[in-house]
């Protein structure tokens, strides 16, 4: 059975140490905060910010 684990994945760090032991690394709130920290801003760096926290995440979890 596939686990997934989302609890506490705040960073690249924990993501990687998560994703040596589960089937999938679950990121929301990490992601909701990014959000509400540029709150009604330019999309485009909106964008940027999203994809440069996801660009990072996924590398750590390509290297653990």
């Amino acid at each position: 059975m596939p686990v997934g684990v989302g609890f506490g994945i705040r960073n690249a760090p924990t993501a990687a140490a998560v994703g040596q032991v589960a089937d999938a690394v679950i990121i929301g709130s990490a992601l909701v905060r990014i959000i509400a920290e540029l709150g009604q801003g330019d999309p485009a760096t909106l964008q940027q910010k999203v994809q440069a926290f996801m660009t990072e995440i996924r590398s750590a979890l390509d290297r653990s």
